[in-house]
């Protein structure tokens, strides 16, 4: 398979947010205090975050960490204590952010249902951006 294609990485729609939007995620790493930092984006899949590059020493890809919630937009409470592992970590030294992409790890059946109809409210909301890529 081509290493650029999104076919195989690009599963469901995805939201992308702004940080105007304020959506911001609780995330435990084992043995660390908690940081709280914007979304990126999301998908029933998983999700993008930014950590500050002081930060990114911190995380490395394999690890597992916890979404314990998303903070605002209460439509998503639903997403709390959610088990992730980091998929990829982009780190470009003239961003002052690094981006991890993380994938949803034993998320219920239930929950991925509430993540697509959340997707789709919002695609006919257009409230934010979405895209199938």
């Amino acid at each position: 398979m081509d290493r650029y294609s999104n076919q195989e990485r690009r599963k469901n729609k995805r939201i992308f947010f702004t940080n105007e939007d304020g959506i911001e995620g609780v995330f435990k790493f084992p043995d660390k205090e908690p940081i709280t930092t914007n979304i990126m984006n999301l998908s029933s899949g998983g999700l993008q975050f930014v950590l500050d590059r002081k930060q990114i020493e911190k995380i490395a890809k394999g690890d597992h960490l916890l979404l314990e919630k998303i903070k605002g937009n209460e439509e998503l409470d639903f997403l709390n204590n959610i088990k992730l592992e980091v998929k990829w970590i982009l780190d470009l030294q003239f961003f002052e952010h690094a981006g991890i992409g993380c994938e949803f790890k034993d998320i219920p059946n239930s929950v991925v249902d509430l993540m697509e109809k959340f997707v789709e409210d919002i695609d006919s909301k257009q409230k934010y951006t979405v895209k199938s890529e």
